[in-house]
């Protein structure tokens, strides 16, 4: 069951990215800190009203963990909806998912962990699997764009920082309550990108983005696979061995963008399937472990 659940989970995640494909196709004035700001607020009401039957005491220090990690979280989802604006489903997606990589190796250089030979393969082929689908464009596609590199490096960097300070914060405090950190890391995101879009734009023309129906349409999946995708995260990654809940939750929707990339007239090389493929087999690697 928590194998199904994982593919649940992957499934959740992927419709992440499709929410915000849509919003910056179908939306011919778009804002993603006015989106993200919606996507924190909505998504924390999700996981609020889940912590009111879930739990029965408020941890303080969750929720005070919450307020860093929501700096990183907004990082990552501002980014990867940024990437997801101006480049390739498939390359932002296989960029998000690698970034498991980061606490890996974080782990093994600074926090005293040990990787094995077949996790340091697991890196190599990671550097392989990034040549393919960084430079494995067809002779009669574009050249890839390059602030979708940019943001897409920048929502990786993120999410390696959220898996890396949620490995510090639970070797310090065991008693953290991931799901009620998640509320307040959402709260967080809430009010940054509240504060970003009054800054941008000062709440003037507000209605010029609120006019497309598309807007909450996109809204409405973006929210559904925050909300539950992250909860079903914290929960399952506790359950599920590494070796399956990894390559699961971040491989298939690697192979899920590449599948929908022609739908949003993207043209997929056969350099960048080997590369998605060779991604996911990497992912695999990272999370075995030799006894």
């Amino acid at each position: 069951m928590t194998v199904f659940l994982t593919v649940v989970l992957a499934f959740a995640m992927f419709l992440q990215g499709i929410g915000f494909k849509l919003y910056a196709r179908k939306c011919n004035v778009a804002n993603e800190a006015l989106m993200n700001s919606f996507n924190f607020l909505l998504s924390f009401v999700i996981v609020a009203i889940y912590l009111v039957f879930a739990v029965e005491t408020l941890s303080v220090s969750s929720l005070l963990y919450g307020i860093p990690y929501g700096v990183f979280f907004v990082a990552m989802v501002f980014f990867y909806n940024k990437a997801m604006s101006c480049g390739k489903i498939s390359f932002s997606n296989f960029t998000l998912g690698m970034a498991m990589l980061i606490p890996i190796v974080v782990g093994a250089l600074f926090l005293g962990e040990s990787i094995s030979p077949l996790q340091i393969g697991g890196v190599v082929l990671f550097l392989i699997a990034s040549y393919f689908v960084c430079f494995g464009q067809g002779k009669d596609d574009k050249q890839m764009n390059k602030k979708a590199v940019i943001y897409s490096v920048l929502a990786f960097l993120s999410s390696g920082a959220m898996a890396v300070f949620i490995k510090v914060i639970s070797g310090v405090d065991s008693s953290v309550d991931q799901v009620q950190m998640l509320a307040s890391a959402m709260l967080t995101g809430f009010v940054l990108m509240t504060v970003l879009f009054a800054c941008q734009k000062g709440f003037v023309k507000i209605g010029e983005y609120l006019s497309y129906r598309w807007f909450w349409w996109a809204l409405l999946i973006v929210v559904i696979s925050t909300a539950v995708g992250n909860i079903m995260y914290v929960r399952l990654v506790v359950l599920v061995p590494g070796a399956i809940f990894f390559p699961v939750a971040s491989g298939l929707p690697m192979l899920l963008g590449a599948a929908v990339s022609p739908l949003f007239k993207e043209k997929l090389s056969a350099k960048t399937i080997v590369g998605i493929i060779l991604g996911i087999a990497a992912i695999v690697l990272l999370n075995l472990k030799v006894n």
